[in-house]
């Protein structure tokens, strides 16, 4: 069994990841510069895999 940490880490992981795939992807196909996507895949999108956890699976 995974413990619920576990699953936690892993399911943000899993976010962040598909995220950056999506998210960096797109605005480098739109052309945005890279001093634009990389702070934004560093900063900006750990963020926002963040939100989901602040609702569901909060650490007890």
């Amino acid at each position: 069994m995974i413990d619920r940490a576990n699953l936690r880490g892993a399911l943000w992981a899993v976010l962040y990841s598909l995220l950056l795939v999506v998210v960096c992807g797109a605005m480098i196909e739109v052309g945005v510069h890279y001093a634009i996507v990389v702070p934004t895949g560093l900063f900006a999108l750990p963020l926002a895999a963040s939100v989901p956890f602040l609702f569901v699976l909060k650490p007890k």
